[in-house]
């Protein structure tokens, strides 16, 4: 089943955990913790890393690492939103990327992979994956 996601003038299509987004569209890269607690921001640590496991963003001890194109909400995180915004997207942003996390802990565990297909539109009537 498809769920079409529109927030803030923006969308993208996810099933599950992939993600179609079009070139130059802002897509957002859902990741839930599903801890009972609640811990201070300070104590919590997210990192997102593409399929070469490159570090994509971080949001560490309470502070979002700011970067060109991606960005976590700040609000979100304290409720166990962990999903990072990325803006302007490219056909070289394709691909999996991995939300690991620590929550009062220093070790990053997996939470969830994310599969991006981006596509370009060639015309009113067609687009084409990559």
């Amino acid at each position: 089943m498809l769920l079409l996601w529109i927030v803030v003038g923006w969308m993208s299509l996810c099933s599950g955990n992939k993600i179609l987004g079009n070139v130059g569209e802002t897509i957002l890269l859902t990741c839930f913790y599903g801890g009972n607690e609640k811990p201070p921001l300070k104590n919590v640590h997210i990192a997102w890393y593409d399929s070469s496991d490159n570090l994509v963003h971080e949001f560490k001890s309470g502070e979002d690492e700011v970067k060109e194109r991606t960005r976590i909400f700040k609000d979100e995180v304290k409720k166990g939103n962990f999903s990072l915004e990325m803006n302007n997207i490219k056909q070289s942003d394709a691909g999996t990327y991995d939300c690991k996390a620590a929550v009062n802990n220093p070790v990053l565990n997996h939470i969830t992979e994310v599969h991006l297909t981006v596509s370009v539109v060639t015309s009113l009537l067609g687009v084409i994956p990559f």
